[in-house]
């Protein structure tokens, strides 16, 4: 079972909140009725400010005065945001006689500006012209010394290259592409998993461990080899372990592992003892799988190894144990897991937890009853959720109740399916969320003794809600009351991240009456601190406490001004950071949907909520 099912169990916003406009706002029935010249007034009255409506409006009116405008517009834009509402605004001369010609010359010239916030965006426009623009895109790919600016022309291109299949073409790909505002990585994996399909695994040979290629690149060839059955695929994938780079050694153990890449057992075995604790902990996984799939002819020692494995010194190595017992699920699999939850480690407890949960034994249900008498915080929290998601039922954190139903129902007790689970677990969430209390954070039950509250600051925060309140003076009021709320001995901190990171305390603090009043005033005196949404930098920061087992994240933008700001490799980064720590990141989103704050939800076992 792969991590992500275990865990299961368990581009930028819209810069018109930054700046306000120096016109009034005006919607698209107000822009039909003004003429071009006043358009293109407003764009040199608002420059890189100006809506994106208004240049979307002299797009459609499709004339040569139009073209002309949008063409005069562009001195006035300095900014790369400023170059994108202009330059998608061309696409409306597609099809459009001379004038699309027209638009597709002035684009391809921009493309081969030295100023990468001009050639990107004006790359982007032209490939949305059409395929009559393919060649022009080749020769900007072929041509420009800016990395996003190629990657960008080569997005229309990927699945022709990617059906053609030729090497030349695949070369062009794995060298060239580079996630950007418009080419997500999940584009580059669909792309690596064609050139798969359509020219076979061994086209992938020897670039996984290729130190010229980016290691975004090796990643997303390695995503592409994982739903590609046989042993071709496999052996890029062991070749893989040469690689240098820790990251793409760590990811091909994975992989051998959950593709029961069974004859490269001996290649994971060199490994298990890696000074690297990731690839350690990987290796040690990825061994005990292939084991089990081997069978006990072959590998007659398999569960004498995990068990002394459990008992080791090493924390990875226990750790590592917890997965591979949870897998083989035998009698005796099932009670070294429940010794493992009196491990003196947090993360082995955890770990324990979740591979008792995607074990499903009924003599698991009385031992996590018991633990429940001696847990606290997010641990308990999640010993429930386990002994839900076994019995479909829930009597909360206290013992009593869940002993006295289990004395009822032990003799006759059926495990209820997953889907049955889910089922009932969907409708108390329902519930919860329509009797939240005013202790909840934005709805969300905050039960942990060690939480880092990591909250947006950004400009889009002075936006108002569905109430009409602006976000800040919500965020202010929710992070009071859980301030006012929250227990004494509890260990919390307050990180914040708009254009910069800024922490309340270094590290995290005892709740004390101190400390409280001054949690307070500093958070009735949280404002606005900058444009940008460095939403990595402050979960860094946060995940930088090694005492933290939950964040609370809070967000109303896309990541931008930050160290990293794609979202695929910010999930993919927090996920490495959680690997060994099993830090439960519950999130709110503010406004529109977040994917990012969806996903880092569901990856730690967390919850989300959205407050329009």
């Amino acid at each position: 079972m792969t991590r992500m099912l275990r865990l299961a169990l368990a581009a930028l916003f819209a810069l018109s909140f930054l700046v306000a406009d120096p016109l009034p706002a005006q919607n698209a029935q107000d822009l039909a009725g003004e003429t071009i010249d006043q358009l293109l007034s407003r764009v040199k009255t608002s420059k890189n400010v100006t809506p994106k409506s208004v240049f979307e409006e002299l797009g459609k009116r499709k004339s040569e005065e139009s073209l002309a405008a949008l063409e005069d517009s562009l001195p006035f834009l300095k900014s790369e945001i400023g170059f994108r509402k202009a330059f998608l605004a061309f696409r409306h001369f597609r099809g459009v006689a001379e004038l699309e010609q027209e638009a597709i010359n002035l684009l391809f010239k921009k493309s081969k500006s030295s100023a990468p916030n001009t050639s990107v965006p004006a790359a982007h426009g032209l490939g949305l012209l059409g395929e009559t623009t393919h060649p022009l895109l080749e020769k900007i790919v072929r041509s420009s010394r800016d990395a996003r600016t190629r990657s960008v022309a080569m997005a229309p291109l990927l699945p022709g290259l990617a059906l053609r299949a030729d090497k030349k073409d695949f070369r062009l790909f794995v060298e060239n592409f580079t996630s950007t505002w418009k080419v997500p990585i999940s584009l580059g994996q669909k792309t690596a998993i064609d050139f798969a399909r359509t020219g076979g695994p061994n086209l992938f040979s020897r670039c996984l461990k290729d130190e010229n290629l980016t290691s975004e690149i090796r990643r997303i060839l390695i995503a592409g080899l994982v739903p590609i059955p046989g042993e071709e695929a496999d052996a890029v994938l062991a070749d893989g372990l040469l690689a240098k780079e820790p990251r793409i050694v760590q990811e091909c153990l994975v992989y051998l592992g959950t593709r029961g890449a069974t004859a490269h057992r001996k290649a994971v075995e060199r490994f298990v003892r890696h000074k690297n604790d990731f690839i350690r902990r990987e290796a040690l996984v990825a061994r005990a799988r292939l084991s089990l799939i081997l069978g006990p002819q072959e590998v007659p020692d398999l569960l004498d190894d995990l068990l002394i494995q459990a008992r080791s010194r090493g924390l990875v190595e226990r750790n590592a144990a917890a997965i591979s017992l949870g897998e083989l699920r035998s009698p005796e699999a099932i009670e070294a897991l429940h010794d493992l939850l009196g491990d003196p480690e947090y993360s082995v407890r955890m770990e324990s937890l979740l591979s008792i949960g995607s074990a499903r034994k009924a003599a698991s249900i009385p031992v996590l009853i018991d633990r429940l008498g001696v847990t606290q915080g997010t641990e308990a929290e999640m010993t429930v959720e386990m002994l839900q998601a076994l019995t479909g039922q829930d009597f909360g954190s206290t013992p009593e109740f869940w002993r006295a139903w289990w004395g009822d129902h032990e003799a006759d007790f059926v495990m209820p399916s997953v889907e049955q689970v889910a089922a009932v677990q969907k409708k108390r969430e329902k519930d919860r969320s329509k009797h939240s209390t005013g202790s909840d954070f934005f709805g969300l039950r905050v039960i942990s003794e060690r939480v880092v509250f990591v909250a947006d600051l950004s400009g889009s925060m002075n936006s108002k809600n569905s109430q009409g309140i602006r976000r800040i003076a919500a965020l202010r009021n929710e992070l009071g009351n859980f301030v006012r709320d929250y227990p004494k001995g509890g260990l919390f901190n307050i990180v914040t991240f708009a254009s910069q990171v800024k922490s309340w305390k270094p590290s995290m603090v005892v709740m004390s009456s101190k400390n409280r009043r001054e949690a307070l005033a500093y958070v009735e005196n949280l404002k606005i601190s900058g444009g940008a949404t460095a939403i990595y930098d402050g979960l860094e920061a946060a995940f930088n406490d090694p005492r933290v087992d939950t964040l609370m994240v809070l967000s109303d933008g896309i990541p931008s001004g930050g160290s990293v700001n794609n979202i695929d490799a910010i999930i993919d980064d927090v996920s490495r950071w959680n690997i060994l720590r099993y830090v439960v990141i519950h999130s709110v989103a503010l406004g529109g949907e977040s994917r990012l704050l969806q996903a880092l939800s569901r990856a730690s076992h967390g919850r989300y909520v959205r407050v329009k």
